[in-house]
């Protein structure tokens, strides 16, 4: 890795950054490395598919539960008009 180093940088101020991007790369490397696994990526896709379903869904069910509201309220009516009808 040193080699590398030395022939791509220019002057010794550029060693240490390139050192330590090089070291973060390493460290990135590893860590996804040790994250990325079926297990994960098998619980993040259904994570997102939850998401992703229950945006989708909550636009659809405010118009059904509104109309529902609505359909209980005219069948109540309708309902208690017949029973005062024959009641009466």
């Amino acid at each position: 890795m040193d080699n590398y180093l030395r022939r791509f940088s220019m002057g010794s101020s550029l060693r240490t950054p390139m050192r330590v991007s090089m070291r973060r790369c390493v460290r990135v490397r590893r860590w996804w490395r040790g994250t990325a696994t079926f297990d994960n990526a098998l619980d993040l896709s259904v994570d997102l598919a939850l998401v992703f379903l229950d945006a989708f869904t909550t636009p659809i069910l405010l118009p059904i539960r509104i109309g529902k509201f609505f359909l209980k309220k005219g069948i109540k009516k309708v309902v208690m008009g017949v029973r005062h009808r024959f009641s009466a």
